[in-house]
């Protein structure tokens, strides 16, 4: 596959998104967040996503930018922010491209794009589309909307069913707001499987692990 490649792991399911992604505030807020956890140490953290942000403000080099995505909440939290960053920003001659796959031939269960090979992954690159203007303010509605004090925002979204232009994003918010306590037990839904599973049977915190995700 041609071109540079740009990294951005970021756990954004965990800990306060503020809405203004890629500002020097944003990193500093993960940054004491992902340290405050022993996730990794500030300085470590603020040097990562200096990085990661240098390498997408970048983009002006390149005559296209795609984005590599699968199905899941992971993902797909940072496919919204994306789409929202690159939609504030003037992309001039820059395309904007979009793979975003939620299967591959060959593979039952789908966990998604680290099972594949190199040949597979390249075998993708065909598949890329131009971002929309819909997905475009589909991925600013949706940050926005995750970013909100108010989760019901989120809510919402998912329950108006007007995430069609990203066919995967509504299960991955679904499954977020399954996160928070449910009103009859308070307990989350994580939490919930754990004991669940721990009620049946012993098990070592690999395969506790392992039968809960």
């Amino acid at each position: 596959v041609p071109g540079a490649l740009a990294v951005y792991p970021e756990v954004l399911h965990e800990g306060p998104v503020p809405p203004d992604s890629g500002t020097r505030a944003w990193r500093e807020t993960r940054s004491r967040y992902l340290s405050a956890r022993d996730y990794v140490p500030y300085a470590d953290a603020m040097r990562n996503l200096d990085a990661w942000d240098a390498k997408l403000e970048a983009f002006a080099d390149y005559d296209e930018v795609v984005l590599w995505f699968e199905h899941d909440l992971f993902d797909q939290l940072l496919l919204i922010r994306h789409l929202d960053w690159f939609a504030r920003q003037d992309l001039g001659r820059t395309a904007l491209g979009l793979i975003c796959i939620g299967e591959f031939p060959g593979f039952q269960p789908f966990h998604g794009l680290g099972q594949l090979n190199a040949e597979q992954l390249t075998s993708l690159l065909g598949t890329r589309e131009p971002v929309s203007p819909e997905q475009s303010a589909l991925g600013t509605r949706a940050w926005q909307a995750f970013t909100a004090s108010d989760p019901t925002e989120l809510d919402a979204l998912v329950r108006r069913g007007d995430t069609r232009t990203l066919p995967f994003l509504a299960g991955a918010l679904r499954r977020f707001l399954e996160e928070y306590p449910a009103v009859d037990t308070g307990l989350p839904r994580t939490e919930r499987q754990i004991l669940e599973l721990l009620a049946a049977q012993t098990l070592t915190p690999e395969r506790l692990f392992i039968m809960q995700a």
